[in-house]
Parts: C-alpha cells; sequence; structure tokens
C-alpha cells in the first residue's frame, strides 16, 4: 500500500504551472509572430517538452510510505530506503532523512531554504512528523533489503518521450493550422 506522507507542496506546483505557461506562450508566439519563419520548427517542439517533461517531474515530487519502505521522490530519482536504514528525520532545514551510516538524503518537495534557517517552516515540520510517525507505527519486517536504492525516476523513461510526443503533435497542429492562427494571433499581441 502506498501513502503520500508528504504531498508535493502548493508554492512549487504553482511556480511550475506558471512557468509552463510561459515557455507554451513563448515555444506557440515566437514561430506565429515571426513571418519568415515556417510556424513548425523542430527547436520549439523540444523545447516545449523538456520543460513540460522538467516542470512536471519538479511539480510532483513527495515522500511516500510504501510498505516497509520510505520513498523520496524527487524530481529526477527516487530514493528507496527500508524502514531499518533510517536513523531519524532532520527537518531543521528542509526535509531530511539521515541513514544509519551517516548519510543524508533530502527531500526536494521539502527542500532547504535559507529562510528556513531563521524562521520555523511549519509545513516541513508537519511533513516530518507524519514521516516519524508511520516510522514509529511500523515495525520493521525481516527479509527486506538492507540497501538504500537511489534510481532514476520512472518518469523519465515513461513521462519524458510522451511529453516530447506530445508538443511535437502541438507544434505540427500549430503548422497546420497557422495560416488561420497567425492573423489573429499577431492582432491580439498587438492590442497588448
Amino acid at each position: 500500500m502506498n501513502a503520500v506522507l508528504a504531498p508535493p507542496r502548493w508554492p512549487i506546483q504553482a511556480l511550475s504551472a506558471a512557468s509552463l505557461l510561459i515557455v507554451a506562450f513563448v515555444c506557440t508566439g515566437v514561430p506565429l509572430t515571426n513571418p519568415e519563419l515556417p510556424a513548425y520548427h523542430l527547436e520549439f517542439g523540444a523545447c516545449l517538452g523538456l520543460f513540460t517533461a522538467l516542470l512536471l517531474a519538479i511539480a510532483s515530487s513527495r515522500v511516500i510510505g510504501q510498505g516497509d519502505r520510505l520513498i523520496l521522490r524527487n524530481a529526477f530519482v527516487d530514493v528507496v530506503m527500508p524502514r531499518h536504514t533510517i536513523d531519524y528525520i532532520d527537518t531543521l532545514n528542509g526535509l531530511a532523512v539521515v541513514a544509519h551510516t551517516g548519510k543524508r538524503y533530502n527531500s526536494s518537495a521539502y527542500g532547504q531554504s535559507a529562510l528556513q534557517i531563521l524562521f520555523e517552516n511549519r509545513t516541513v515540520e508537519s511533513a516530518g512528523r507524519t514521516v516519524e510517525q508511520l516510522l514509529a507505527a511500523r515495525p520493521s519486517t525481516s527479509g527486506e533489503p538492507t540497501q538504500i536504492r537511489v534510481r532514476l525516476r520512472r518518469w523519465w523513461y515513461i513521462g519524458l518521450p510522451a511529453c516530447i510526443a506530445s508538443a511535437f503533435a502541438y507544434q505540427l497542429a500549430l503548422y497546420a493550422f497557422a495560416p488561420v492562427i497567425r492573423p489573429s494571433f499577431v492582432t491580439l499581441l498587438e492590442f497588448f
């Protein structure tokens, strides 16, 4: 059973969505407003696809409890930690899980901040308490792997190709409808 112990933070999701809208506007507007360029360019589709994949990966970072394991889902990697390898949870400056070996594993969803050194962050504290409660409530079972695994997120095998393919499809549709869209888009930009 998967339990999201610390969901993605809304400011990160909001900034990712706003950034994605800006990138989509640029990748749409630049080919449409320049009459010398054809409306379809591979680099605009690739840029839109890569930024979409990156921003969605950042916005979906979280901390997950899965059986007797804790998973720190960061933008690029998943850190899979069996419960018995965890020494303690540190929330002094961001959410970090400290292993028995002394190595710190940070969560990008609840990352470090200069302001957090000076002021308490209730969201990070709450996420840390939730993780500690889960770890205390579930006894460690034998037969679990003893290694902490850091692996590339599955998102990069599935989500990245899907984002790039859909961005190229968007660029093809833009190319097909450019004669109709271009005059209206240029008029709209001149209005502002």
